[in-house]
């Protein structure tokens, strides 16, 4: 024998020893058995056990046995009388005798079963559960107390503690044991048993770990019969723990309110002087603080309070109700505590919030204001504090002065400096100014700012000072220098002055200008006769004056002068000079005369073509803008008019001709035209590249034109197709057909539409693209003319007719697919149960075939248990054999497809139970008992087999959590996880090495005892070898997943930026559309079509969803989870599209049904009434036979007239009220402002309402005279089946779900990952519905096991399956979700990058229009020095260009090279890609290298002409100097006249050298003109110059050559010291003219600057006007400063000329200045154009969300204080109707706030003056009110089942429920005689046989011998019934006392909960001896 076996036997031997000694020593025997093996053996005990158990005689045994014969006798009448009660097998009196202990226990059970529990029940298992029952309720509600079984539920001692406390609380203190010590529980148990109760001690503390179940519950029959006469106590403590149930409820509820109201009103008394606290901290950053805590408040601590108060005001609310139904006195609360006080007090705390609120805004203004301008003022002061500084400097210098320009010149400069800090006081005023307004606005910083200011204007006090003293000193040195230099200068004056008279004089009348015109010429004959009288007369009065001077030279010493070398004698000579030179004059006037004459004649000509030439060129442009039409016989039409400018380029070669003439006839002015060759070039030049850009223009519209054509063309044929394709309803009539037909056409819509819809998108696009194209071409161009069937409603149309046929094929799919599905199945469970019950009757017939080898009296018993179960199963299979025939049925019915295949199994199924009855009526005759003990080999399986269990549990789960590791969230986490897995590696490889040792240790000791199976586990050696393989494995896969995991962080993160903004567009796309929907107003039929015309099938919005999901889909390949950077998920984006396209449908559909539905209710409403008053009569029949049958004839009429009659009328009533709900749902809760619907009175809701009230009457009168109850019982075995049926269907679900999560979708279009998101949306909420089905599962399992069921564990280890698989699939779920997010994350990006470059490559090609037209407009410059300075600028200008170009270039890369990486194929926003950027950018360099070649030609082209210019001019200049070389060598000559003149001819010479020379230039001359050479910097001498210089020269040597030589020397050195005087004071006059325009310039711009510096900060349209008011003022001044600018660029440029350097003025800042201040104002301008916009918008969005809010709380506001009366059913059916409404409209406010609060978040909108409320705030008031009405409703259900139950609640009836069906154990749903005895005395009422037949029959109402559920329910009501008055609480207590009027808290736990008892003594008076019952009851009813 095994040391179990010895445990269990041990501890039943002593349990049973006491029992039999218990009931000896009851019967007053004072013998006791020691051991029952051996004092049974005589018989004598046992024969006097059975007298006193049964109380019956037995036949007399001998007394004295001393033989075994006598014993054996003894025993034979014992064991004779024991066979006569029950059936005992394998057990004789020998065996008795013999001291079989095994056996004697096993009879002893069987007397305990029949003399002990048959008191319970008559059969072994109803008694067993029947005292299992009963132990469970009376231990229910102790804490760690949970009785299942008979063995391990008592183990610890609680529950026999409990068991005691409940019958005696003052036996034991409970709740002072502790589950922790077992042992003393069961000792003080058993103590407190034997001593205050009787009961014997069976066990010993140590005892109850191995007890076995009949030990146990052979003792606790000593508590059952103990405790069994406590029904009246129950009773009594049932009815007042009830009422004290209602009485703590409400005082609950009150304490509650009261609690809730006090919190609220008490935070409302702190907050509201907190919020009316404006005080600020004068800081910017303060105020922000307040606004930040303001908003924390409104969203966070506002909402919750708002929760809090909505909660309060629902509890008081239900509390009302609770009150009002009860019929209770209405509650009031404290004062100050009532909603209308919580409400008003919440008022004032709206109004302070919205003081605070504006107080913060009105300070954060302020500050912004201050911060502005402090920041105003620092710059204004930093640019004086400069200026003073510079200035200051140039005060304190004292440059040195030796000479009186040098004086002069620094006096300028100090006038200038004055001019300056003069302009400068308006400067330092308008920083006194700043400082005065920051002052003004209490700023913080004021003291320093007052400072500063002072000391401003300290600083330029000190400047004045400073100044005043410079000039001062100035004017001495001044006036020293001139008494110094007086008679020097004056002399040199004088001089010089009569020198340079005599020059200029001697200069003018050689070098005389007669004029440049024939009038001037003419007119200088009498002004040359003037002049030489003047000329004489001023000479004589001049010398004598420089006589006069020289003299006083003289006289003061004076021997030198530095200002000059002349002298008197030269003055003399000068004179002599004059004369000669008079003499020529004349000569030469009358040469010019005639030269002007012919010159005028040229002038006239040329004016003449220029003039033709410009009208010319109007003519052409005039023509050519008023041509028109298609652009190829446009562009012809151009081309013939222009003729490559051929005739214009003629006109122009005439016009240059003739100016060459002018040049040559030396013209340089034309007053009869202001036209010159330049100018008329640059005209044709501008009017050729107008030309040329406009035939570019019409090749590109060309282009365009025939791309809308071809792309519109496929798409239309693609719609055309595809309609066609969806028409097409051939179906093959199978489920896989349908199925396959539904996933093609779910693949067309996520993979072959998408595609399209966005080709749509672009077609569309690119139709928009051409007709902004042609309305903004500057050449009005006609309207874009699609081709025939192309335009974009021909389009529209086609895809609207698509949008229909897809509609049209899901509806057909989806019918064809459902009706394939239910008959799949029916099939399918019929296949399923088929082959269940198949394979079943297969197991059956193999179990009844095979004979089992049985070695066990247990394996003997099961194998008989297993027949009797197999009879139980086989009697109940057939009912599953019926329902599998109906199934068969009802394929056969619908000609499902695989029908012989149905019949055929259903035929082999009959014939299989036939079989199985014949092979089981041969089996019950060969089961035989077989004994074979091998417990020690049994120990060491189980102990294996558990070792083996744990291990493989150990390895799995250590594989599932390598498997399930996560690495971290981001790449910081997974890089870091590198440690911990070393660690977690370790570990687990120590554990795996401990458990295998331990496992090898119990192998190796099976091996000894020769061991070779193991039927406790499958697992063998090599499968731990194995698992411990597979451990390895896992922790190496996990180390590559790891290794995995980090490189895939590392390539993530670059990939989670873009998804952000494509949902953004589409949500604002949704809010603007809903609110125009919402603003429409109007009758049905206009409405209707207005709206239609407006929605357009919802394509925009669909368009925009498919862009969205192809972001989406490339984010999800990536595997990509979460973005902190997106908004709106893809569902979100989804459900908010399709709710879009749902209201707009229900609009449409509420509008077309309107009509239609009145109709249908006023009929179907006027059939039901006439109907109800027609049964009412009829129900008043009250015709019966007054026999058994004939009241079961009129229940079964009367139910046939329920389910066939009155059913459908029923449901024809909830149809009527769901038609009136609908139309007043349409009228009513629409927003659309429908009349309210009001049908006549008697067919009215109220008036069907009140007529059904009648019919219930009567019906309820009805079935009061016929019957009370009906049959509602159940059969276990047919829960079962609907367990298996609803198990597979959940499994099967299961399953198909596991497979579509684990299914990788093709995303690869935004719209694809919106889908398939939305699908998983549909899964999530299909998965939440499924936990009902689970759960309904798991209450059906718990039924099944209360109940018994014999398959329980298929069912347990079913629900555990289907349990685990269902939890798997959350999992999937979100992995699904997490890869999806990605795609969509993926594909936004692309959809953000793909409108990148769209910009980009916009912005481009115009850039590249506007450079290569500004290219082609080159004009190099006349000159060779023009045209070469033209070259750096040019280099320049293409430096630039290519600068700018690559910069564009690289932007658009960067954005292509993210397409290419994101895979972007497409553009639906541009038609440009890479190639046409790089013709852009070829065309960019193309237009630059023909410049360069231009500009090449036109170099070489001056280069030629410069070296002609060079070469005439070197000949020029030989033959000037053969000319002063002659004259040189004649001025050289000295002597005596006569030398002279002989030396003169010689060198003279004939002039036949300067005539060579000459000739020379006249040969050159002519090859300039040829290359058309007009002019010549390098020489000032033309041709006919030179032959008057040649006549001059000829002239010349007549002259006196010593008077010429001594003249040109004299003339010479004057020029050379007067140029030098000139040019300083030309350069010091313009430096100072410079510097003060300059400083008044950098004055204006500095300002402007400053006043255009920054964004400024605005937060309204008024704002933005006042800005641009002061940029308008500003911009009004430009004009008056560009003069001022030209002027400024002027003086550069006149000083640059004199050599001064630019960078030495200081204009480089100028320039810089006046560059910043265009761009600024420009950069301002749009800004406010901008800002503006964005203002409106804000202000806006601002109302609409106002407005909304404050809508959506009023009506809530409304719906709280909506009060509920009449019936408990009338205020159910409201507040469910309210409960709807308030779902209905909060789900639509929620979809427009979100949408609200997605705008106000894209335009960057911060706060909302306009409204306290938040959708946070709001959302939260909406889910409070919805679980205050959910409250409400549940309290009202619950009242309802009360009162219709009779008063008893629902935990009473489900109480009642379980107990009958725990009782029920042939699922009949009756009750026979025995078994209602059974739960009699579970429930602790001991009755006899006849009381029990005498009260079942008294409740057997149809005497058929059986109870239903109806009349058991009905007995257990009226044995249940506890009035609530005063008298029977009272009465009630009294029983529970024994007629004391006090009571004591243990008294009241013995009867009802100890919480309630503990709480009635904490409630309850006191009085002497306990607790005054009587006075609290006579509070409770008040």
């Amino acid at each position: 024998m095994s040391l179990h076996d010895r445990s269990w036997i041990d501890i039943q031997r002593r349990t049973f020893t006491k029992w039999f000694n218990a009931h000896l020593k009851k019967a007053g025997h004072r013998e006791t058995v020691e051991d029952l093996s051996r004092d049974l053996q005589d018989g004598k005990l046992l024969h006097k056990l059975l007298e006193s158990i049964s109380n019956t005689k037995l036949p007399k045994i001998t007394m004295t046995p001393k033989m075994r014969i006598h014993q054996i006798q003894n025993l034979n009448v014992c064991v004779t009388f024991i066979s006569s009660k029950v059936r005992l097998q394998g057990i004789s009196a020998e065996d008795i005798c013999n001291g079989d202990i095994k056996l004697i226990l096993g009879m002893i059970w069987m007397i305990i079963l029949r003399f002990e529990i048959a008191d319970i029940s008559v059969e072994d298992m109803n008694a067993k559960e029947g005292l299992l029952y009963w132990c469970q309720k009376k231990t229910a509600g102790y804490p760690g107390v949970h009785v299942k079984n008979f063995t391990d539920s008592w183990q610890d001692g609680l529950a026999f503690c409990a068991l005691i406390h409940k019958h005696m609380p003052t036996a034991l203190d409970f709740y002072a044991q502790s589950k922790e010590k077992p042992l003393e529980n069961l000792e003080l148990a058993f103590s407190v048993a034997e001593k205050q109760l009787g009961i014997p001690r069976f066990f010993d503390p140590e005892d109850m770990i191995a007890a076995d179940e009949r030990s146990v519950m052979t003792y606790l029959l000593q508590f059952f019969h103990r405790f069994a006469d406590t029904r009246k106590t129950e009773v009594a403590g049932r009815r007042i723990s009830k009422l004290v149930g209602l009485v703590q409820s409400n005082d609950e509820m009150k304490q509650a309110y009261v609690d809730k109201a006090t919190s609220l009103s008490a935070w409302m008394d702190i907050k509201i002087p907190e919020l009316l606290d404006l005080n600020f901290d004068n800081t910017l950053a303060g105020a922000n603080g307040k606004q930040d805590e303001m908003v924390l408040y409104q969203s966070g601590v506002k909402p919750e309070k708002a929760a809090e108060k909505m909660a309060a005001e629902g509890l008081f609310g239900n509390l009302q109700v609770k009150l009002r139904n009860a019929g209770r006195p209405e509650y009031v609360p404290p004062g100050g505590l009532s909603p209308s006080d919580l409400d008003a007090k919440w008022q004032k705390l709206l109004e302070a919030e919205a003081l605070k609120e504006k107080a913060i805004r009105d300070e954060i203004a302020r500050q912004e204001k201050i911060e502005e301008l402090v920041r105003l003022f620092h710059e204004k002061k930093l640019k004086l504090d400069k200026w003073s500084e510079e200035k200051k400097t140039f005060l304190d210098q004292r440059p040195v002065i030796d000479t009186l320009i040098t004086a002069q010149s620094q006096i300028k400069l100090l006038d200038g400096y004055e001019q300056q800090h003069k302009s400068s006081l308006s400067r330092v005023a308008e920083l006194h100014q700043l400082g005065d307004q920051i002052c003004q606005l209490g700023a913080k910083v004021a003291p320093e700012i007052t400072q500063q200011v002072a000391t401003v204007e300290a600083t330029w006090t000190d400047l004045s000072s400073k100044c005043e003293e410079k000039k001062q000193w100035l004017n001495e040195e001044l006036e020293k220098q001139k008494r110094m230099e007086e008679l020097r200068r004056l002399f040199a004056e004088k001089v010089n002055s009569l020198n340079k008279w005599y020059q200029d004089e001697i200069g003018a009348i050689g070098d005389a200008a007669f004029g440049d015109t024939l009038e001037e010429v003419i007119a200088y004959k009498e002004k040359l006769d003037l002049q030489e009288m003047q000329l004489h007369a001023s000479s004589s009065e001049k010398y004598n004056e420089l006589e006069a001077i020289a003299n006083q030279m003289k006289e003061m010493g004076i021997t030198e002068n530095k200002y000059t070398m002349l002298t008197l004698d030269d003055m003399k000579a000068q004179e002599v000079n004059m004369n000669g030179a008079l003499a020529k004059l004349k000569e030469a006037y009358e040469a010019e005369l005639k030269r002007q004459e012919l010159m005028e004649e040229k002038r006239k000509e040329f004016a003449a073509a220029a003039n033709k030439f410009m009208e010319f060129l109007d003519t052409q442009k005039n023509t050519i803008d008023a041509l028109n039409g298609e652009p190829d016989p446009l562009t012809e039409e151009i081309k013939n008019q222009w003729q490559e400018a051929a005739p214009q380029q003629e006109q122009l070669d005439n016009l240059a001709r003739l100016y060459r003439e002018e040049i040559a006839m030396q013209i340089t002015s034309n007053k009869y035209t202001q036209h010159t060759v330049a100018s008329c070039a640059s005209a044709s030049a501008v009017f050729d590249a107008y030309v040329r850009n406009y035939l570019s223009a019409l090749q590109e519209e060309k282009a365009l034109k025939i791309e809308f054509a071809e792309r519109a063309a496929r798409l239309k044929a693609w719609i055309v197709a595809t309609v066609e394709k969806l028409g097409d309803r051939a179906f093959d009539n199978t489920l896989a057909g349908a199925k396959s037909a539904m996933a093609v056409f779910g693949g067309y819509r996520s993979g072959e539409k998408p595609p399209k819809t966005a080709e749509y998108s672009a077609v569309l696009t690119l139709h928009a693209t051409i007709v902004k194209l042609l309305k903004d071409s500057p050449h009005h161009r006609p309207e874009f003319v699609p081709p025939e069937g192309l335009a974009p409603s021909d389009l529209k149309q086609l895809w609207m007719s698509l949008e229909e046929a897809e509609t049209n094929r899901e509806q057909f799919l989806t019918t064809e697919l459902k009706r394939q599905e239910r008959l799949n199945s029916i099939q399918r469970l019929f296949f399923e149960e088929a082959g269940e019950l198949s394979a079943w009757a297969e197991g059956k017939k193999h179990y009844l075939e095979v004979v089992v080898a049985v070695d066990t009296l247990i394996s003997a018993q099961i194998q008989m248990n297993l027949m009797e179960t197999y009879e139980d199963d086989y009697n109940a299979s057939k009912k599953k054999v019926e329902d599998l025939r109906k199934k068969h049925d009802d394929l056969v019915a619908d000609n499902f497809c695989k029908t012989d295949l149905v019949k055929e199994k259903m035929a082999a199924i009959d014939a299989s139970w036939a079989e199985l009855a014949q092979l089981a009526a041969d089996k019950k005759t060969k089961i035989e008992e077989q004994l074979s003990l091998e417990q020690r080999k049994e120990e060491q399986r189980l102990d294996f087999a558990l070792l083996a269990k744990n291990f493989k549990e150990w390895v799995l789960q250590q594989c599932d959590k390598a498997a399930g590791t996560e690495f971290g969230e981001g790449l910081k986490a997974v890089e870091e996880f590198a440690k911990k897995l070393e660690h977690k590696n370790k570990k687990v490889n120590d554990g795996a090495k401990e458990r295998l040792e331990e496992i090898h240790e119990k192998l190796h000791s099976m091996e000894e005892l020769g061991v070779t199976d193991n039927v406790h586990t499958s697992i063998k050696s090599e499968d731990i070898t194995a698992l411990h393989q597979k451990l390895q494995t896992a922790l190496a896969d996990r180390e590559a997943k790891y290794n995995q995991e980090l490189a895939k962080q590392q390539a993530m993160e670059n990939k989670r930026i873009e998804f952000a903004n494509a949902g953004l567009e589409l949500v604002a796309y949704l809010v603007n559309e809903l609110k125009a929907f919402d603003e429409m107003r109007g009758e049905p039929e206009p409405l209707t079509e207005e709206i239609k015309l407006r929605y357009n099938n919802g394509e925009k919005a669909a368009a925009m969803l498919a862009h969205c999901n192809e972001i989406y889909a490339v984010a999800l390949r990536m595997e990509i989870t979460e973005n902190k950077h997106a908004k709106h998920s893809v569902q979100s984006l989804a459900r908010q599209v399709n709710e879009y396209n749902k209201f707009v449908n229900n609009f449409l559909s509420e509008l077309d049904n309107e009509k239609n539905e009145k109709a249908l209710y006023t009929e179907k409403a006027t059939k039901l009434v006439e109907w109800a008053k027609t049964s009412i009569e009829e129900l008043g029949s009250r015709a019966i036979d007054n026999t058994l049958a004939g009241a079961q004839s009129k229940i079964g009429e009367s139910a046939e007239w329920k389910s066939a009659v009155k059913a459908p009328k029923v449901a024809e009533r909830t149809s009527v009220e769901v038609i009136f709900a609908k139309v007043n749902s349409i009228v009513t809760v629409s927003p659309h402002h429908r009349p309210e619907f009001n049908p006549a009175e008697e067919i009215s809701p109220a008036g069907i309402a009140a007529v059904f009230e009648n019919l219930a009457q009567a019906e309820k009168e009805r079935e009061e005279f016929l019957t009370k109850e009906l049959e509602r019982q159940e059969r276990l075995t047919r829960l079962a089946r609907d367990f298996n049926l609803a198990g597979e269907e959940l499994k099967s679900w299961c399953q198909q779900k596991q497979e579509y999560l684990a299914h990788a979708e093709v995303v690869d279009t935004l719209v694809s990952s919106k889908i398939q998101l939305d699908l998983l949306q549909t899964f999530s909420t299909e998965y939440a519905n499924s936990k009902a089905q689970l759960t309904s599962l798991a209450a059906q399992c718990d039924e099944l096991a209360q109940g018994n069921y014999c398959e329980i564990d298929t069912i347990k280890k079913s629900l555990e399956e289907m349990t685990a698989l269902w939890e798997s699939l959350k999992e999937g779920e979100a992995k699904k979700r997490d890869d999806l997010k990605k795609d969509e994350e993926r594909e936004e990006k692309k959809e953000e990058e793909r409108k990148a470059f769209a910009k980009l490559a916009s912005e481009f090609d115009r850039w590249v229009r506007d450079a290569c037209d500004k290219i082609a407009k080159y004009a190099f410059g006349s000159s060779l020095e023009e045209v070469r300075a033209y070259e750096s600028t040019m280099q320049a200008n293409d430096s630039e260009l290519k600068d700018e170009c690559d910069k564009r270039m690289k932007a658009i890369k960067e954005v292509q090279d993210k397409m290419t990486e994101l895979a972007v194929q497409d553009n639906v926003y541009t038609l440009l890609g890479m190639k046409e950027m790089d013709d852009l950018v070829h065309r960019v360099e193309l237009s630059i290298e023909n410049r360069h070649n231009a500009y090449k030609v036109e170099l070489d082209r001056q280069e030629e002409m410069e070296k002609t210019r060079i070469k005439f001019a070197e000949l020029v200049t030989q033959f000037i100097e053969c000319l002063d070389k002659g004259k040189a060598a004649i001025d050289a000559i000295t002597g005596e006249p006569e030398h002279k003149e002989e030396e003169i001819k010689r060198v003279y010479a004939g002039g036949d050298e300067q005539r060579a020379k000459l000739a020379d230039c006249v040969q050159l001359d002519a090859v300039a003109k040829e290359l058309k050479i007009i002019d010549n910097k390098h020489t000032q001498f033309t041709l006919p110059m030179l032959r008057v210089k040649m006549d001059k020269y000829e002239k010349y040597f007549a002259n006196s050559m010593a008077a010429v030589e001594q003249e040109k020397v004299m003339k010479q050195r004057k020029l050379e010291r007067e140029a030098e005087w000139a040019l300083k004071e030309k350069i010091e006059s313009l430096r100072n003219e410079y510097q003060n325009e300059a400083q008044t310039l950098n004055q204006w711009l500095d300002g402007v600057l400053e006043a255009l510096a920054g964004t400024p900060k605005v937060s309204s349209e008024k704002e933005v006007d006042d800005l641009a008011a002061q940029l308008t003022a500003t911009s009004q001044e430009v004009p008056q400063q560009k003069a001022l600018y030209d002027k400024v660029e002027a003086l550069v440029g006149q000083l640059k000329e004199a050599g001064v350097n630019a960078d030495d003025l200081g204009h480089a800042r100028v320039i810089e200045n006046w560059t910043a201040c265009g761009a600024a104002i420009d950069a301002r301008s749009q800004w406010l154009a901008k800002e503006k916009q964005t203002q409106i918008t804000h202000f806006k969005l601002r109302t609409q969300y106002a407005e909304l809010a404050a809508s959506f709380h009023n009506w809530m506001v409304e719906q709280k204080s909506v009060a509920l009366s009449g019936e408990l059913e009338v205020q159910l059916q409201a507040s469910l109707s309210q409960e709807q409404a308030v779902r209905t409209k909060g789900a639509e406010f929620t979809k427009q706030a979100e949408a609200l609060d997605a705008s106000l978040a894209e335009a960057h909108v911060v706060g909302n003056p306009l409204t306290v409320h938040t959708t946070k705030s709001l959302k939260v008031e909406l889910e409070q009110l919805l679980d205050v009405l959910s409250k409400r409703r549940d309290l009202l259900e619950r009242q309802i089942n009360s009162k219709k139950f009779g008063g008893v609640s629902p935990e009473e009836l489900e109480e009642m429920s379980a107990l009958f069906k725990q009782f029920d154990k042939e699922h009949t749903g009756q009750l026979r005689t025995y078994m209602f005895k059974g739960i009699m005395n579970a429930l602790g009422e001991e009755m006899s046989d006849d009381e029990i037949k005498r009260v079942f029959d008294s409740i057997d109402t149809n005497h058929d011998g059986f109870l239903s559920f109806e009349e058991f329910t009905t007995f257990m009501t009226k044995r249940r019934t506890d009035t609530d008055s005063k008298e029977e609480i009272i009465a009630a207590f009294r029983d529970i006392t024994n007629g004391k009027d006090s009571i004591t808290v243990n008294e009241l736990s013995s009867v009802m909960p100890r919480e309630q008892a503990e709480w009635l003594g904490s409630h309850m008076p006191q009085k002497e001896g306990g607790l005054d019952y009587t006075a609290w009851a006579d509070q409770a009813f008040m």
